[in-house]
């Protein structure tokens, strides 16, 4: 094992694997999470030796309370409020009672099969209620799956977590000797998830009101991450959830963005700033999650972990999905499976289970194990079969290569000529100079007429295409 690298060079491995990952997964169409997950191993101190989070003072707990926000921030601004309306039943009851009932089916299996006590069961289960972010994200964005479905995962796994915080929270106290209190949980549970929707809604609306009353919309990057300081800061001083107030901030905010009172430019500037910081946190959390498996951990843990998530990809998961969208018409049995599938587990539940180990409970150790273990497996099972499934279950015709290329082409096109309308509107709006407008036009004058040729090619061979899809 190579000695532990300088501090600085680590941050700067950090950076440049995720880029390779980044590059991989484009590369080999997979979820970003694998080869980061890989490359954090093989870096790690079971690997090569070059990357040691604890010798920069990363925990898992740590990076996940301040990176998961920002994951979520990201997520949130591209949620509709119109889609996340429509579908808003099956979210809530996802995000809250299918949190309960995978608890219990977890708890079940671990009581009753591996042994444990009714506590740490139930604490086990609470942990792996809820669903990764940035893995759920990651995944569908992949899959390029419909509205419907890329909501409800999605809108679910951004309001989940809070439901898995609470129930963790006490259950670990009840195993600390300060009891369970069912009522208190539950007004814990309204104070946090309500209260952070309703503050992170208020700061955004107002923030967004400013910006277009003040005429500031320039500005509109600097504001949003102003937003998520605010909000983040402030709900979790007041003791509400900072991740429910930095979604609902973003959702807001998002909604507001795509609206007349904002440009092409001044929106695609701020998805293109929350682009980057996504990628380095996902960068960040599963690198550092890489890096912490050890042989130890999954000799200790594999058989256990293998039997938990058995339970839940084929019992806790679907019995949580299909018991929260029982009444919900507008999915099907088969939708339900794939909602049910690709419900990840990730950084939240790695972190959790950190914590419950720094509580120094009885049997703490076991529960991280087979914790860290259901992680990286259901992870790695979910990003390799996610695309199957979503063939088997959601009726998706997969494209050939030359019909991906084609809509790459076509968004790149589309992408240029709305930029070009942008710069017609600056300068009549008297906000450019006919020189700038000019030089920017020639800029972007070959390269549309580079990438017409490339859809007209397209388009005049579309029956042979259209053959091949058949």
């Amino acid at each position: 094992m190579s000695p532990t690298l300088p501090h600085i060079d680590q941050i700067v491995i950090i950076l440049l694997f995720g880029v390779v990952g980044a590059k991989l997964a484009d590369l080999f169409d997979l979820p970003i999470i694998i080869p980061l997950l890989f490359s954090g191993f093989l870096l790690g101190p079971e690997g090569l030796g070059l990357f040691d989070p604890t010798s920069l003072g990363l925990s898992l707990a740590t990076l996940a309370t301040l990176l998961i926000p920002l994951i979520l921030f990201n997520e949130g601004l591209h949620i509709g409020i119109s889609s996340l309306n429509r579908f808003r039943r099956p979210v809530f009851l996802l995000a809250t009672v299918g949190v309960v009932v995978t608890m219990l089916g977890v708890g079940v299996i671990a009581y009753y099969v591996l042994g444990m006590s009714l506590i740490s069961s139930l604490l086990l289960g609470a942990i792996l209620a809820a669903t990764d972010p940035g893995a759920v994200h990651a995944i569908a964005k992949s899959l390029g799956i419909e509205e419907k479905i890329s909501t409800i995962v999605e809108g679910e796994s951004a309001f989940n977590d809070a439901s898995s915080i609470v129930l963790t929270t006490v259950l670990l106290g009840a195993a600390l000797g300060e009891g369970l209190q069912v009522g208190a949980a539950l007004m814990e549970f309204v104070w946090l998830f309500f209260g952070g929707i309703i503050l992170g809604g208020f700061f955004a609306m107002v923030a967004a009101t400013l910006i277009k009353t003040f005429e500031v919309q320039v500005y509109a990057v600097s504001f949003s991450l102003a937003i998520f300081l605010v909000v983040f800061s402030t709900a979790e001083a007041l003791g509400f959830s900072g991740i429910t107030a930095v979604v609902a901030a973003a959702i807001i905010f998002g909604n507001e963005l795509r609206s007349e009172g904002f440009r092409i430019t001044e929106r695609n500037r701020v998805y293109e700033f929350w682009r980057h910081i996504l990628f380095l946190a996902q960068s960040i959390i599963f690198l550092v999650l890489g890096a912490g498996i050890s042989y130890s951990v999954f000799a200790a843990g594999w058989l256990e972990a293998l039997i938990i998530v058995v339970a839940l990809f084929f019992v806790a998961r679907p019995a949580a999905v299909f018991v929260s969208t029982l009444r919900y018409g507008d999915l099907s049995r088969r939708e339900r499976w794939f909602v049910s599938w690709v419900g990840a587990k990730g950084a939240i539940s790695a972190a959790l289970a950190s914590l419950v180990v720094g509580a120094g409970i009885p049997g703490a150790m076991r529960i991280f194990n087979i914790v860290l273990v259901a992680v990286v497996v259901s992870l790695l099972i979910v990003s390799f079969t996610a695309g199957r499934m979503a063939l088997r279950t959601l009726d998706m015709e997969k494209s050939p290569p030359i019909m991906d290329e084609y809509f790459k082409v076509l968004s790149e096109y589309t992408t240029i000529r709305d930029g070009i309308l942008e710069f017609d509107q600056r300068f009549q709006d008297r906000e450019m100079d006919v020189e700038t407008l000019r030089d920017m036009r020639e800029e972007f004058k070959q390269t549309m007429m580079d990438l017409e040729e490339i859809i007209k090619f397209f388009e005049e061979n579309q029956e042979d295409q259209q053959n091949h899809l058949e």
